[in-house]
């Protein structure tokens, strides 16, 4: 069994040996009743897994980090407003290195939109080809592809929505009312909404 963050090289599919050996599972965020089994084995108190559940999605690194705090604070309400560590720490595991300033733009664009085109892309860097960024984006692991675009897990949304927070306080807002403009001269006035909403799923 191997392990990692990317999907496999096209050869382990393709190869005429390895091909019908090799089977390519997609790990998923845990479903609510797994989390919360995990949770209780980590000692969290019952009454505070809704909220764990909410703040995390069910992302499994997410979860250990919040059952971490759970045990330093345990009577302290959380969210990732006033927890900069797991921030900082899921920034570190969620996202690569970003290559440029505008690869950054590009992932703080998707995540403050309800989905993301090329076009829209080009819009928010004031560049005519966008090509190459956008498929960087589409191709990490946390993006989800929809019929209206790219979208990030919701767990990863918060994240880079509360990096801004927390790099530039104002930084946020600026960015969304930005991405705002670019959806309005895009010819799209679609309100911001959830990863749900975004892929279109009901």
């Amino acid at each position: 069994m191997l392990a990692g963050r990317h999907a496999p090289a096209p050869a382990w599919s393709t190869d005429i040996e390895w091909a019908p050996l090799a089977r390519v599972l997609a790990l998923r965020n845990l479903p609510p009743d797994e989390s919360q089994s995990y949770l209780t084995l980590r000692g969290v108190d019952a009454a505070r897994h809704a909220q764990a559940l909410a703040m995390t999605h069910g992302h499994p690194l997410a979860l250990s980090l919040v059952a971490d705090a759970c045990a330093r604070s345990p009577a302290d309400a959380f969210d990732l407003g006033h927890e900069p560590d797991i921030v900082r720490t899921l920034l570190q595991k969620l996202f690569d290195e970003v290559p440029s300033a505008q690869h950054r733009l590009a992932l703080d664009t998707c995540a403050t939109i309800p989905a993301m085109t090329e076009p829209v892309l080009a819009a928010a860097l004031g560049c005519d080809d966008a090509h190459a960024i956008f498929e960087w984006v589409a191709g990490l692991s946390f993006i989800e592809h929809g019929p209206r675009g790219l979208f990030p897990h919701d767990l990863a949304r918060e994240v880079l929505l509360r990096r801004l927070a927390l790099a530039q306080p104002r930084a946020a807002p600026h960015a969304e009312r930005a991405a705002a403009g670019v959806l309005c001269t895009s010819g799209s006035s679609a309100p911001r909404a959830s990863s749900s909403s975004a892929s279109g799923s009901t």
